[in-house]
């Protein structure tokens, strides 16, 4: 059975995200999905590295990261970051790819297929960790 967690809920801008919110927000025992949206934007050295750290230690402790950003510029550093640790987890969900290999941010290889079917309200093209891409709709409310 569901159960509604104790938890306060925050929000925070990127471009003023530090170490102590995160902390903070995140502090205590159970489940916990931190989520961030623009996450492109994360510019504070500390808390680029609180959320490494973060990421490493989620599996297995019952947290999970999910974040969104532009594709473009999400992950821009090729050799460290805690964007690189999203990569190689070879885990997520593309919105509206424009290029085939923009499907590297999630550990799969788009064909141009894809990318026609692409763009359309709610659908996103979603790699679950095994290596295949799969279509899935969310509702339009």
């Amino acid at each position: 059975m569901w159960q509604q967690a104790e938890r306060s809920r925050a929000a925070f801008d990127p471009l003023n995200l530090n170490v102590e919110n995160l902390a903070d927000a995140t502090a205590g025992p159970g489940n916990l999905a931190l989520i961030i949206d623009d996450a492109e934007l994360i510019q504070d050295p500390d808390a680029r590295q609180w959320l490494k750290t973060y990421l490493r230690s989620a599996r297995g402790n019952e947290r999970a990261l999910i974040a969104a950003g532009s594709v473009e510029d999400f992950g821009t550093s090729v050799f460290s970051g805690w964007e690189i640790d999203m990569k190689t987890n070879r885990r997520g969900a593309l919105l509206s790819p424009t290029a085939t290999l923009q499907g590297g941010q999630i550990g799969v290889s788009l064909t141009r297929t894809h990318l026609s079917q692409s763009g359309i309200p709610g659908r996103a093209l979603a790699n679950l960790g095994d290596g295949t891409i799969r279509t899935i709709q969310t509702p339009l409310i």
